[in-house]
C-alpha cells in the first residue's frame, strides 16, 4: 500500500462529487450560437463535468486502496480536466470578454493542472508499488526516509541506548552520559 496515494483519495473524491453536482446542476442551455466551435466548447465542458466526476470517484477508490499507479491515473484525469476547463474558458473569454464566472473557471483550470503535476511528482517519487507501508516498521522499527531528505536528529538513536527499544537499566541520562561520539544536531549536513 502506498500511503501518498491514500492521502490523495479524499481530494479526488471531493472533486468528483463537486464536478458531478455541478454537471447535473448546469446543463448546456447555451447552445444557441451558430458557430460550431462555441457549441463544441460548451458540450466538451458539460461532458467534462459529468464524465470527469465519475472518473474522479473511480480514481479515488483506487487511491484509497493505496495503489501507486492510481496517482498516475489521477494526474492524467486531473490534467485532462484542467486542459478542457482552461481551453474552453480561454475560448469563451476571447469570444465574449472576461466575467467573474469565466475568471473562476480559468483559476480552477490552473488549479487542476497544478494538482496534476503534484500527483505526477508523487507517482515518480514513490518506491515500489509492492512494498507495504508497514514493511519499514517490521524491518527494525525505523521509518523509511526518502533518500533526498536527511534523517531528523530526533530519529537517530544513540549507540549507548539499548537497540531493542527497552529503557536503559541505569536510566536515560546515565546511558547518554556514557556516549562517546558527538550528539546529532539539527544542521542537516
Amino acid at each position: 500500500m502506498y500511503e501518498p496515494a491514500r492521502r490523495n483519495a479524499i481530494n479526488s473524491l471531493l472533486v468528483g462529487v463537486v464536478l458531478l453536482a455541478y454537471g447535473f446542476y448546469w446543463s448546456p442551455i447555451y447552445l444557441v450560437d451558430d458557430t460550431g466551435i462555441h457549441n463544441t466548447t460548451i458540450t466538451a465542458f458539460f461532458w467534462m463535468l459529468r464524465l470527469g466526476g465519475v472518473v474522479f470517484i473511480l480514481v479515488a477508490g483506487l487511491l484509497y486502496a493505496g495503489l501507486r499507479f492510481a496517482l498516475l491515473l489521477d494526474a492524467l484525469v486531473t490534467g485532462a480536466c484542467g486542459l478542457i476547463l482552461g481551453g474552453c474558458d480561454l475560448y469563451w473569454i476571447a469570444e465574449d470578454g472576461p466575467d467573474i464566472q469565466e475568471a473562476l473557471y480559468l483559476i480552477f483550470g490552473l488549479l487542476f493542472l497544478n494538482a496534476a503535476f503534484g500527483s505526477f511528482r508523487l507517482y515518480r517519487r514513490g518506491g515500489s508499488a509492492e512494498s507495504p507501508v508497514g514493511a519499514s516498521a517490521a524491518a527494525g522499527g525505523q521509518a523509511a526516509v526518502p533518500s533526498d531528505e536527511p534523517p531528523h536528529p530526533a530519529s537517530v538513536r544513540p549507540d549507548s541506548l539499548p537497540q531493542d527499544g527497552s529503557p536503559p537499566p541505569d536510566g536515560y541520562l546515565a546511558a547518554l552520559s556514557k556516549e562517546k561520539g558527538e550528539p546529532p544536531d539539527a544542521s542537516h549536513r
